[in-house]
């Protein structure tokens, strides 16, 4: 699980395009990405309770799914059937994936501000990573497929200081 307080880059980017296109067009991007993909029918898999179904135009990863919950604008705003028809669609995502041999995903639930927004909708992505086999590698990490953001594990400072000193004191040649 990821919280911050501030949006990741993909989230800032669609929270700022949905408000966009809801001043230019009157109209939920989110609500018209739904009906857009029904009415094409291709990318359209099915709706679940108050949740629709669908596979990426753009993806960003293998097997890409994505869903929109219709009328929720923040995680707070989920009730107990948008997150039984959540959890129905991951699994039956999740079913397939283990059918075409993957046992490794990225899942991410995106939320509108807390404070609310008119034109954003919660919405996931789910994808295949690299199945886990013998000689594993690892792909790319949810923060950078799914928020176009790069995650370190130490500050570049201490990374520094650590450095200087490892240039410093050994001999590492």
């Amino acid at each position: 699980m990821f919280l911050d307080p501030y949006p990741t880059t993909l989230v800032r980017m669609q929270q700022q395009e949905a408000e966009r296109y809801h001043s230019q067009h009157q109209g939920c991007y989110w609500h018209e990405l739904v009906e857009t993909e029904k009415r094409a029918a291709a990318r359209f898999i099915t709706e679940l309770g108050n949740t629709s179904w669908f596979t990426a135009f753009a993806p960003l990863g293998f097997n890409e799914v994505r869903a929109v919950v219709r009328d929720r604008e923040t995680l707070l705003d989920l009730n107990d059937s948008d997150i039984g028809s959540i959890a129905e669609g991951v699994s039956r995502v999740l079913g397939w994936y283990e059918s075409i041999h993957y046992n490794s995903f990225n899942l991410v639930l995106y939320s509108g501000p807390l404070g609310g927004s008119r034109s954003y909708r919660v919405n996931l992505a789910i994808m295949t990573r690299t199945a886990m086999v013998p000689y594993y590698r690892s792909d790319s990490m949810y923060m950078e497929r799914m928020h176009w953001e790069a995650a370190v594990d130490r500050l570049p400072e201490s990374l520094a200081g650590d450095l200087r000193n490892w240039f410093a004191t050994a001999r590492n040649l």
